[in-house]
């Protein structure tokens, strides 16, 4: 939740590979909340709008900094 980050090593190259959330044990119980609060809505959602959302996430997190 403060924003903080994890650089992830690739052990092969010892090379920055990406940047993660430092994330304790009450965000991770969070988000699992949320998963699953959203769970039955997103299971209502016809196949087509869950394809559309998922290529609308796909296209923001390729374009986001890296």
């Amino acid at each position: 939740k403060d924003g903080t980050e994890l650089q992830v090593i690739d052990p092969g190259k010892e090379t920055p590979l990406a940047k993660v959330a430092d994330a304790g044990v009450e965000d991770g119980s969070s988000a699992v909340e949320a998963a699953l609060a959203a769970g039955p809505k997103w299971a209502a959602m016809p196949p087509r709008e869950r394809l559309k959302a998922l290529l609308q996430f796909y296209g923001q997190a390729r374009l986001a900094p890296k």
